[in-house]
Parts: C-alpha cells; sequence; structure tokens
C-alpha cells in the first residue's frame, strides 16, 4: 500500500495495484470457506459478519481516504494509514 508513497511511478502504482487489490480477492476467496469450517454450525453467521465487515471496510476506507486528501491534497497520508491498518491487522493475525 505504501509502494506508490516512495515510487512515484506509474510501475510503482500499478505494481501496488496488484499486490494489494489482486490478493484481496484471493484472501476473501480462502477466508469465506476457512471462517465457515471455523464456525461449525454458525457457519452461516460468520460469513454474515465477514460480509459485513467487509462492506463497512469498504465504505469506511474511501471517506477516511477523501477527509485525509482534503488535509493535505495528497492521497499518500491516506496510503500510509491503509498500510498502517494492513501491518495492525498482521499483528492482531499472527497473535490469533
Amino acid at each position: 500500500m505504501a509502494l506508490p508513497v516512495q515510487a512515484l511511478l506509474a510501475a510503482g502504482y500499478l505494481l501496488s495495484a496488484i499486490l494489494g487489490g489482486g490478493t484481496f480477492v484471493g484472501t476473501v476467496t480462502i477466508a469465506m470457506p476457512a471462517a465457515q469450517r471455523a464456525a461449525g454450525k454458525a457457519g452461516a453467521s460468520m460469513m454474515a459478519i465477514m460480509t459485513v465487515v467487509y462492506g463497512v471496510g469498504q465504505i469506511i476506507g474511501p471517506v477516511l481516504a477523501g477527509s485525509l486528501y482534503a488535509q493535505s491534497h495528497s492521497f499518500n497520508s491516506a496510503l500510509l494509514a491503509a498500510a498502517g491498518a494492513l501491518l495492525l491487522a498482521i499483528a492482531v493475525s499472527l497473535r490469533l
């Protein structure tokens, strides 16, 4: 996510989109069945919760990015915030 902040070339933006966005589809494809198996009989509820969380993220992300852009007139702070959120998610995942 932070790659475009450092690499101000089209290749940096493209690589960031592939590494971030391209892996998201795979992550969701793996995470949904894994959550269903882990939840057992409550699998449908777990999938519904995950879908809601993904949806909330899809709403909050652009709102936060727009707010950060309005303050700095650059998406650098939004990209760094996204990178920070991903690092936090990694830390939480490793603790679980």
